[in-house]
């Protein structure tokens, strides 16, 4: 008899990943759903993957439950009767690893496809050869009988799983619709190699009870969405440390602190005015869209930091120059940026003789916010595509208006 030991549904509660855990969940899949693809595909049991209510081990090379130690390694070859040495989620080497630990007398292996996209549902499996009854399955597997079978990660798997699930929590929650830019951070092909993505689950450590032993870092409940972020939160420290050691020159910090003061909102109140006064016939229309525009921005983003959470680049590793205090403690996403392109969207709508000039300004803030060390790339990123699209918006709802 066959059986996915590992598989999501939306009653699997919320994931832990630090960017989406109170807006994502775990899977969207609907239980009756997966329930009939496994029968579909062959498997002779269903079971479903609760965080809420099970206790267990997870992969003994997953991030899930923290830092690997040799201590580690004892204890999963000594007090863990079963372990989980093929996962549809991890790559081969993990689960060749596991494999290896699993190989002793008495040590029992399972494997199931940890699906949290529809998609791979029942991609890994355990059988039990000779097993007619659920009850037979349980005794088998007790008797280490059980054979584990299908398939490990791979890149496109893992991004067409990853665009699933978000695609699924855009529909779930439109209000996370601001939060879909992100899929543009993750990594493309060509810097996908099975060592380096291994490396974003697990770290490189030595035991003497596995041929090859990791250490994990980081832990999220979605490994696939703790990959990705786990990626993109590399690349930013790294470049947030390479900014706060570099003596920028004297033009570059005016340019930037002149920038960021008049991302404030000192810069738009004054172009506000002069359209006011010399706008033409569209001024009231124009400065009535971007206020509006701005108005949605700052109630979003306002929110958004709430709910996230990120901490600042400020509040992780002090800058060799810049002393700007900031005006929350938060990060994602980048009030200022969001602000800066959502009010030069409206305002280009009206006067595209300034378009230019104004994202020249809403560009430099941007900049700014992240030279400063008041931001990370992310936020700031997140933060024009966010900005772009309020702008969009505000001229939609106002062309009803004017």
């Amino acid at each position: 008899m066959r059986c996915d030991l590992h598989v999501y549904t939306k009653r699997s509660g919320m994931c832990t990943v630090p960017l989406l855990r109170r807006v994502c969940r775990e899977s969207y899949n609907e239980p009756r759903a997966v329930y009939e693809k496994l029968k579909r595909l062959g498997m002779d049991l269903v079971t479903l993957t609760d965080h809420d209510s099970i206790d267990a081990a997870h992969h003994i090379f997953s991030g899930l439950t923290g830092r690997r130690d040799p201590a580690d390694f004892e204890l999963f070859e000594n007090g863990f009767p079963a372990l989980e040495t093929r996962n549809g989620q991890m790559l081969a080497l993990a689960n060749e690893s596991a494999a290896v630990m699993a190989d002793n007398p008495g040590k029992i292996e399972a494997g199931g496809s940890e699906a949290h996209a529809m998609a791979s549902v029942g991609c890994a499996w355990t059988v039990v050869p000779r097993a007619r009854s659920k009850q037979e399955v349980l005794d088998g597997l007790r008797r280490g009988e059980g054979k584990v079978r299908g398939a490990a990660v791979s890149y496109w798997k893992l991004t067409r799983d990853v665009l699933s699930i978000g695609g699924q929590m855009l529909r779930h929650d439109q209000w996370t619709l601001p939060l879909a830019p992100l899929c543009l951070l993750f990594p493309d092909r060509g810097k996908f190699r099975a060592r380096e993505f291994l490396g974003a689950l697990v770290d490189e450590g030595v035991s003497a009870l596995a041929g090859r032993a990791f250490r994990g870092r980081g832990g999220g409940v979605n490994r696939m969405t703790r990959a990705m972020w786990t990626f993109i939160e590399g690349r930013d420290h790294r470049l947030m440390r390479r900014l706060n050691r570099w003596p920028a020159p004297r033009w570059i910090r005016i340019w930037m602190l002149c920038a960021t003061r008049g991302g404030d909102g000192w810069l738009w109140y004054a172009i506000g005015f002069v359209i006011l006064l010399a706008g033409g016939e569209h001024r009231f229309a124009a400065v009535g869209t971007a206020a509006l525009a701005e108005l949605l921005g700052v109630g979003l983003f306002l929110r958004m930091k709430k709910a996230i959470g990120r901490r600042r680049p400020c509040a992780l590793e002090p800058h060799c120059w810049a002393t700007l205090l900031p005006p929350d403690q938060f990060s994602f996403p980048s009030g200022h940026t969001i602000t800066a392109f959502a009010v030069s969207m409206a305002l280009s709508h009206f006067y595209s003789d300034l378009a230019t000039g104004l994202f020249f300004c809403a560009i430099s803030i941007a900049a700014s916010r992240v030279l400063l060390g008041m931001h990370f790339l992310s936020d700031v990123l997140a933060g024009a595509a966010i900005g772009s699209g309020l702008g969009l918006a505000a001229i939609w709802l106002m062309g009803s208006v004017f």
